[in-house]
């Protein structure tokens, strides 16, 4: 009885020394519009999260203007402040001149396939907007995540 017992608390307390794992699905991104501001790539979708890689392709810093930018309509708030963030004024992040940066953001419900981005880019007075569309290509990786605190455990 007290192998049993053993075993079966190994078991649970291996499950949470491990973490846990999700999915995520690489989609297909064609460009419905194109920016001369930057390049735009979704590179991962789960439920209602996309990474998008942002790359500033000028000579001067460019803004992204979350409070325009939706995937499928839906407007985009960042990490578990969702609901603030949809409600309340985004600020705009900079990019630096050839720079690339990821961002993790979220909409409301989840992403229905095909999807659509919109980005709005701003350079001094200028803007611009990029929409690309997202197909499901089946490409899927697995992420893992540590139990305790929620965070990625991968570089994805």
């Amino acid at each position: 009885m007290k192998k049993r017992l053993l075993v079966l608390f190994m078991g649970i307390l291996s499950l949470f020394m491990v973490g846990c794992t999700g999915t995520i699905v690489r989609p297909e991104n064609t460009y419905l519009k194109k920016s001369s501001m930057a390049k735009v790539e979704v590179t991962g979708i789960r439920f209602n999260e996309a990474t998008i890689e942002i790359e500033n392709i000028t000579d001067d810093f460019i803004e992204v203007v979350w409070d325009s930018t939706n995937i499928n309509n839906q407007p985009i708030g960042f990490e578990n402040q969702l609901i603030k963030d949809v409600r309340y004024k985004k600020s705009n992040t900079s990019i630096a001149p050839k720079n690339k940066e990821k961002f993790i953001v979220y909409i409301a419900k989840a992403i229905k396939y095909p999807a659509k981005l919109n980005l709005k880019l701003q350079q001094g007075q200028r803007y611009d907007y990029i929409s690309t569309e997202l197909k499901d290509t089946g490409m899927k990786t697995t992420i893992e995540y540590d139990i305790w605190d929620g965070k990625r455990l991968d570089n994805y």
